[in-house]
């Protein structure tokens, strides 16, 4: 979580030289996703999003931007996907990863 927290921070900084009036928003949100919620989603018989699958307790991770013209969400959007990325990789070697 630190180190998406990081990658949040990087795009903001970013953000702040880019959006010359200051408008927008960013998330980097996490929810747990302890196994017990899996469990309570098998015994209801699942959900859209396959929680029963989950056997280890869980992070969800959301990172979003939100801008006013196209041309910053262009900007955007590719830094997004790299940030989620930095994070997979980051995470890739520890257990669980």
């Amino acid at each position: 979580m630190n180190k998406a927290a990081q990658v949040h921070e990087e795009l903001v900084e970013e953000l702040k030289y880019y959006v010359s009036d200051g408008y927008f928003n960013t998330n980097c949100i996490f929810q747990p996703i302890p196994t017990v919620v899996a469990e309570h989603s098998a015994a209801a018989g699942g959900n859209i999003m396959g929680l029963e699958r989950n056997m280890d307790n869980a992070i969800l991770f959301q990172y979003s931007a939100m801008l006013k013209t196209a041309e910053q969400t262009a900007f955007v959007y590719p830094k997004l996907q790299a940030g989620v990325q930095a994070v997979r990789d980051f995470a890739a070697p520890v257990d669980g990863g």
